[in-house]
């Protein structure tokens, strides 16, 4: 039985697992977690603790259900002679490389064959697609600068067919660089942008990841009020979905800025 004072450390040991690949060291950790659920009504933890362990069970069963076998993907990619199923298949074996083997050089190979072929293909969404695939791909190996030219690619060529949901996804992956190079202002210009649109497009996801991103860019510059405002928008918008997942990150969040503001009552 885990202890309460083990919870965040659990909680930190599952993520690193999981983006290491540890399928059965992350099932070990779901069901422990699994543990600490009937004690929640009665425990003392504060809000964002028990929020994190939720985090922690919900993520450690996507784990457990990921992924696709390369060599199965490969087999099929072998095989077919269509294009639009190349480019996806191209896409979802750069993927596999990444979350099984953490095999980047590989990752990258096939992100740019899908990112080629879908430049000589009529389907302009695959443009945009792979574009901000291999985008995001660059920005997690710190290649901010290829990041933003291929983002800024997508969203050029999402602004000229007037592809909203598009222009959304473009837009915070854009935002999401300029944290990274700690442009808060830039960041917030995008995020911005990618809330307008996405809401205009009825993008919920989008409109998560920008509210979220909003929060937490004014969260980390000590805003806490505005922090609060887009932290309780998301939660609104995940209760609408009945997003289990984005009420937990919310709930989380706002648990983290009351205690960044130190109002601990509150926190709990």
């Amino acid at each position: 039985m885990i202890d309460e004072n083990s919870n965040k450390t659990f909680f930190i040991l599952t993520i690193f697992k999981r983006d290491n690949g540890y399928n059965d060291i992350s099932k070990h950790i779901f069901n422990q977690l699994l543990i600490l659920l009937p004690s929640f009504k009665h425990t003392t933890m504060i809000k964002s603790t028990k929020i994190s362990i939720l985090i922690a069970i919900l993520s450690c069963l996507a784990i457990i259900c990921n992924g696709q076998n390369i060599d199965s993907l490969l087999i099929k990619l072998d095989y077919s002679k269509d294009t639009i199923q190349n480019i996806e298949l191209y896409s979802k074996v750069a993927n596999a490389y990444l979350s099984k083997e953490r095999n980047s050089k590989e990752a990258e190979k096939y992100f740019l064959e899908a990112k080629k072929l879908s430049d000589i293909q009529s389907k302009v969404s695959y443009k945009i697609i792979t574009r901000n695939e291999l985008g995001v791909f660059y920005r997690n190996q710190s290649r901010y600068s290829e990041a933003l030219a291929l983002h800024n690619e997508s969203l050029v060529i999402a602004t000229q067919i007037r592809d909203t949901k598009s222009i959304a996804i473009s837009s915070n992956n854009i935002g999401v660089v300029y944290r990274r190079l700690d442009d808060p202002s830039k960041a917030i210009e995008y995020h911005l942008k990618a809330l307008k649109y996405s809401e205009e497009a009825k993008d919920t996801y989008s409109s998560s990841v920008a509210i979220n991103s909003l929060g937490n860019i004014f969260l980390v510059n000590g805003n806490f009020e505005q922090a609060l405002s887009y932290f309780f928008k998301g939660l609104e918008l995940s209760q609408k979905q009945n997003n289990l997942l984005g009420i937990a990150i919310n709930y989380n969040n706002i648990g983290e800025v009351y205690e960044f503001s130190e109002n601990y009552e509150k926190a709990k």
